[in-house]
C-alpha cells in the first residue's frame, strides 16, 4: 500500500499540470467516454489491493473502491501541499509514511 501511495505522490508532484487536468476534466459535461474510462482505470490497482487485503483478512470489510478513494484523497492532498509550496517534498515523504501507517492501522478488522 505504501509503495502505491508513494508512486501516486511522486507522479503528482512531478506532473502537477497533468494531474490537475486529469482530475478536473472529468467533471466537464463534454468529457469523452474514453477519458471517463481512463479515470476509472486509474484506481483499479488500488481497489484490487484493498480487495486482496479484505480477502486475506488484513483489511476490514467494506466497499474497496470507497476505502481506496479515501487513501487516494489523503495522498492527493499531500501532493497538493507540495505543489502549492505549503509543504516541502521531503516532509511530504515522511508524512506519507505516517498517513499510510495510520490508514493501515485504521483498516485492520476489529476483534
Amino acid at each position: 500500500m505504501y509503495a502505491t501511495a508513494r508512486i501516486h505522490l511522486r507522479f503528482a508532484v512531478e506532473n502537477a499540470a497533468l494531474l490537475t487536468l486529469m482530475f478536473s476534466s472529468k467533471q466537464h459535461a463534454d468529457v469523452t467516454p474514453e477519458l471517463a474510462e481512463a479515470m476509472r482505470r486509474t484506481f483499479t490497482p488500488a481497489i484490487a489491493l484493498m480487495a486482496e487485503g479484505q480477502r486475506t483478512g488484513e483489511v476490514m470489510p467494506g466497499d474497496p473502491a470507497r476505502i481506496s478513494m479515501s487513501l487516494a484523497a489523503a495522498v492527493h492532498g499531500l501532493a497538493d501541499f507540495v505543489v502549492s509550496g505549503f509543504l516541502a517534498e521531503e516532509a511530504a515523504e515522511h508524512l506519507l509514511h505516517d498517513t499510510v501507517t495510520n490508514f493501515i492501522v485504521g483498516l485492520r478488522p476489529r476483534t
